[in-house]
């Protein structure tokens, strides 16, 4: 369609629909690969859609024909998208936790979507996400569900979008997936050329006191303040940096063992 979204902040259509030879649109994932990715494949796909066609399913009237209807659609992009990006890793996102609040609902969607409703139409959104992976071997969910603090990271009048903070809890846990797969695909080179990926690696050292007797109750024995040393590794100092927060999570796993 050419008509204009009824959101201007949203494109007018979807990137993977072009005009064919007769002027009518067609669903072409080889073409967006050659315009748009300029050829190149991908390494990583990151799907965040779905979510919102559950706004028109009933909870109370499950429909089998149109999530098999849905199932199907998935199933039909994911092999359109495994045929331009053959060795991509496909990590499906999960939507995140709602706002806590049923007037944020109110306020966004009035009283047709109430909150209850459309938390039932994310379960199970997520249970058919969920479904479609385990026929599958080549997708993953991203339990980004579980990411956002559904009270301080939603903004007081927003039902279903973060504020930054949580923003960012979203977006920690989609870095913390491409890491954890990059780490296992052994970096993102081709098959021939694939290394394995260095792993930082911390020793944490600690001087135990003396086991105490066996007849002295563990509840009477004073603290013993052990001594903890954070221990360098061989490797090199650009592989030894770390970002800000991961220091102070260290420092404060440290002075927790030695008792400060």
């Amino acid at each position: 369609t050419e008509e204009p979204p009824a959101n201007p902040n949203m494109p007018a259509k979807s990137p993977f629909i072009f005009k064919n030879a007769d002027g009518k649109p067609v669903f072409d994932i080889k073409r967006y690969a050659s315009e748009v990715l300029k050829g190149k494949a991908p390494h990583f796909v990151l799907l965040n859609i779905g979510d919102n066609d559950t706004f028109g399913y009933d909870p109370n009237a499950p429909d089998p024909a149109q999530e098999k209807l849905f199932k199907d659609n998935m199933n039909r992009f994911l092999d359109e998208l495994r045929s331009i990006a053959p060795d991509a890793v496909f990590g499906a996102i999960m939507p995140n936790t709602y706002n806590y609040s049923d007037r944020s609902f109110l306020h966004n969607y009035g009283p047709n979507f109430p909150r209850l409703k459309q938390m039932q139409n994310r379960q199970r959104y997520i249970e058919l996400m969920t479904e479609i992976a385990d026929t599958r071997t080549d997708l993953q969910i991203v339990p980004s569900n579980f990411s956002v603090d559904s009270v301080d990271g939603m903004p007081y009048n927003s039902g279903t979008h973060f504020n930054t903070l949580g923003a960012r809890q979203f977006a920690s846990s989609i870095y913390a997936w491409l890491k954890a797969q990059m780490a296992i695909k052994g970096g993102v080179a081709g098959p021939e050329t694939r290394a394995a990926v260095p792993v930082p690696v911390a020793t944490v050292a600690q001087t135990t006191a003396p086991a105490p007797a066996a007849s002295v109750p563990l509840t009477m024995l004073p603290p013993e303040k052990a001594p903890v040393t954070l221990a360098a590794s061989s490797q090199s100092a650009s592989q030894q940096q770390r970002p800000d927060w991961l220091q102070r999570q260290y420092t404060r796993i440290l002075r927790a063992l030695s008792f400060e």
